[in-house]
């Protein structure tokens, strides 16, 4: 399903090769938002030539619930979230 990586994003049992978004098993949901977390982690490490561990930050979650409804679950600063 995906290849596995350590806490860089690196895929375990390979050199200077890393993995992200759904083609890693790295322990963290399978969504855009980490996807895009991972990708802007890995560019930086290879840019900048530092490896340091992946931190995910939740932003929050959306659904949509037919044409006119939806909820949000935003996340907040504080150890609490706010739906809408």
């Amino acid at each position: 399903r995906g290849l596995k990586v350590d806490e860089r994003m690196r895929v375990v049992g390979a050199e200077d090769v890393y993995a992200i978004g759904d083609a890693a098993l790295s322990g963290f949901p399978p969504t855009a938002q980490v996807a895009a977390q991972q990708g802007k982690h890995v560019g930086r490490a290879i840019r900048d030539g530092r490896d340091s561990e992946f931190v995910y930050r939740h932003a929050g979650s959306l659904c949509c619930l037919g044409s006119d409804n939806g909820i949000a679950q935003l996340a907040s600063s504080s150890s609490s979230s706010s739906y809408f």
